[in-house]
């Protein structure tokens, strides 16, 4: 797991801020919206990392 934040740490303008716990996850998922499927789906996972950009990080390839 280390490796994978070291990583993602090296992108321009991307931050890694925490792993969450369960106590975490569970909270999330109580109060996000429930058609955020990206963000529940990613919330049962086995890791979750909670990041963070700014504006270095690269726009999007494509419209969201």
């Amino acid at each position: 797991m280390q490796e994978i934040i070291k990583n993602l740490n090296s992108i321009k303008g991307l931050k890694v801020l925490s792993s969450l716990g369960e106590e975490h996850k569970e909270f999330i998922k109580k109060f996000e919206d429930k058609n955020n499927h990206g963000v529940l789906e990613s919330l049962d996972r086995d890791f979750t990392l909670l990041l963070a950009h700014d504006e270095n990080f690269r726009m999007p390839e494509s419209e969201i």
